[in-house]
């Protein structure tokens, strides 16, 4: 009842102002009666032309410290990405011009090698944030339906000595396999068991002929080697194989910091949906396999940061680690036959 009482009242006010003369005091009367406010949303600026004509005027140095990527790389993409169903050109009659392809990419590839916003990013490119998001969801799709089975693939046994000399000599930063979708916190131990590399691990590696390296956080198989625990009471032959199986691991950490040094957009995540986060993630590990396939390189971005220790007492260690008996003495012999090296000796 109160609520028509109040109506009935505006409805009068208005009236009696309509029919006077005294227009513009009257409209001021009724702002000021009803405590109605006027607002008008400023239109937002958005860049004029930026992908036509800023980005080609590009130098190959900015190009590639915007991108992350270089042009090759870029053309790479498109030429692939091209023939996806969601990512073909369509003829269709009226309504805006479709966005275009590269710009498609381009805009995806700035949004994952920055942490600009999405409001930032659809003005930097003269798009609204519908069609940013609706276009990098496309392009992240098609970069995962077009490489993920070329680019992330187990190499063959017969690649396995060619393997181990990069890796021996740091060059080896690509990532062979990938599990997705474990929140960060999760153990690291955990994360492998529940892993198809778990049970396939010891076929990968040819029945433990090769293997692969953990730190003190995983568990010690016959494919896969770990630091010994430095509980204090290590000997000589120990602290020295901690030490090699450490400056080999490294290239496993250059790895992760090249990965988010190139795609910054892993350091924080602001996504809702898991499945889009997930998808993300395996972009980036596609995208990061491409451009070591492309020796497209940029060292001058890595920045190790990583929390875990070098196995010499990782500070995430699993209580109850169920290590391989087979394990257990392809590292003794591994330890035993370790000598006396330049890295060694310096210590």
């Amino acid at each position: 009842m109160a609520a028509i009482v109040v109506g009935a009242i505006g409805l009068h006010i208005i009236n009696d102002v309509l029919e006077s003369n005294e227009e513009d005091d009257d409209l001021e009367d009724i702002f000021a009666i009803s405590g109605a406010s006027l607002i008008v949303r400023d239109d937002r600026i958005k860049s004029q032309r930026y992908y036509e004509t800023t980005i080609r005027n590009y130098l190959p140095d900015s190009f590639k410290r915007f991108f992350k990527v270089n042009r090759e790389t870029l053309e790479l993409l498109c030429e692939n990405l091209a023939l996806h169903p969601t990512l073909s050109t369509r003829i269709v009659s009226g309504g805006r011009p479709q966005i275009l392809l590269e710009k498609k990419i381009l805009m995806t590839l700035r949004y994952l090698a920055s942490q600009e916003t999405i409001c930032e990013l659809s003005d930097r490119f003269g798009v609204s944030e519908h069609c940013f998001l609706k276009s990098k969801k496309q392009v992240i799709m098609a970069v995962i339906d077009t490489f993920f089975n070329k680019c992330i693939k187990w190499p063959d046994v017969a690649d396995f000595p060619n393997i181990a000399r990069e890796f021996d000599e740091m060059r080896a930063y690509n990532f062979p396999d990938i599990n997705v979708g474990w929140p960060g916190r999760v153990h690291d131990a955990k994360v492998l068991r529940n892993s198809n590399l778990s049970e396939a691990g010891f076929e990968k590696c040819a029945h433990g002929r090769y293997h692969i390296l953990g730190d003190a956080a995983h568990p010690l198989k016959q494919w896969l080697l770990t630091p010994y625990r430095d509980n204090g009471h290590l000997n000589q032959q120990q602290r020295r194989y901690n030490l090699q199986l450490s400056s080999k691991r490294q290239v496993i950490e250059r790895a992760f910091a090249l990965l988010k040094g190139r795609f910054r957009r892993l350091k924080y995540l602001n996504i809702k949906k898991e499945m889009d986060m997930c998808q993300t993630v395996v972009c980036t590990c596609i995208l990061h396999n491409i451009c070591i396939l492309q020796n497209d390189r940029l060292d001058d971005i890595i920045n190790v940061d990583s929390d875990d220790e070098d196995g010499q007492g990782h500070v995430n260690v699993y209580p109850w680690l169920q290590n391989d008996a087979q394990g257990t003495l392809k590292e003794y012999k591994l330890q035993t036959e370790c000598r006396y090296c330049t890295l060694c000796k310096r210590s």
